[in-house]
């Protein structure tokens, strides 16, 4: 009897780590997915304000700065890529928001090496009615 209860506890050790691997490497997924979700967004938003504003503008930027403050990512982390600068209407404005993204766990780190890159974009038409020459 006493042989049983030494490899059912060697078998749950095994496990036990495998488990706890899973375990991290599901949340670190998670939130990396959640920070993509966000990238996303911030690139929504800026190329709707964009559209907007009529390309590149002060207004676009601080709406994808915005939705990246959502995060604990720090703004001047992400590249962000708004062309083109000056839209007439009807033109296309496409917005791209890059961002690199560390694992914050060292199981994570060990496994999956140091980071990923997350990326999004957006486009939409350019709303605004240039007047005058």
């Amino acid at each position: 009897m006493a042989g049983r209860r030494g490899s059912v506890t060697a078998e749950f050790v095994l496990i036990l780590g495998v488990l706890t691997t899973v375990l991290f490497l599901t949340v670190e997924l998670g939130m990396a997915l959640n920070v993509r979700l966000l990238v996303a967004s911030a690139a929504r938003e800026g190329a709707r304000r964009a559209a907007i504003d009529g390309g590149d503008t002060p207004g676009a930027r601080q709406a994808i700065a915005r939705q990246l403050g959502l995060t604990s990512l720090i703004e001047e982390e992400a590249e962000v890529d708004i062309s083109p600068a000056s839209a007439s209407y009807g033109t296309m404005v496409t917005v791209s928001v890059r961002v690199a993204y560390r694992w914050r766990t060292p199981v994570a780190r060990s496994i999956l090496g140091h980071g990923v890159i997350l990326r999004g974009e957006a486009a939409s038409r350019s709303e605004k009615v240039r007047t005058g020459t």
